[in-house]
């Protein structure tokens, strides 16, 4: 039984999506010092909000490069893949920027398990479309 690569990239490009979609509805930073409001949600973020519009932009440019896999589409979801990724990357790296803002003091935080899903639904995304990308090129069969 032979499995179509094509196949294979778009359900990582699905996959990669749905966790981009439902890391944005997930804890982002767990503030560890405060009794009460110790949890920030994806949503309650600009860059959630974001990563939630681009979870179905993933959805749509996966099924359409499916579909007709063109170097335009693939190219559309190389670039949603890295605009997702270097948002969690930035958002993993500058926690207290995004809790605190930059004059407010600081607290002992740690990424909660939403932020994580973002990143690694954009990283299958991101390969998803490169996949895509090299099959448009004729470089893989």
């Amino acid at each position: 039984m032979k499995i179509d690569k094509q196949l294979v990239f778009a359900l990582l490009g699905i996959i990669g999506s749905v966790l981009l979609f439902v890391g944005s509805f997930l804890a982002w930073v767990i503030i560890t010092n405060l009794p009460r409001m110790n949890t920030i949600y994806g949503l309650s973020l600009a860059e959630g909000i974001m990563l939630l519009i681009i979870g179905y932009l993933g959805v749509i440019a996966t099924i359409i490069t499916a579909a007709y896999t063109t170097k335009i589409t693939a190219i559309f979801m190389v670039v949603i893949g890295i605009v997702s990724l270097l948002t969690c990357i930035i958002d993993i790296a500058s926690l207290n920027a995004i809790v605190f803002g930059p004059y407010l003091p600081t607290s002992p935080l740690e990424a909660g398990i939403g932020i994580y899903l973002c990143l690694i639904g954009s990283i299958l995304i991101l390969v998803a479309g490169l996949m895509f990308l090299l099959k448009a090129l004729k470089k893989i069969d």
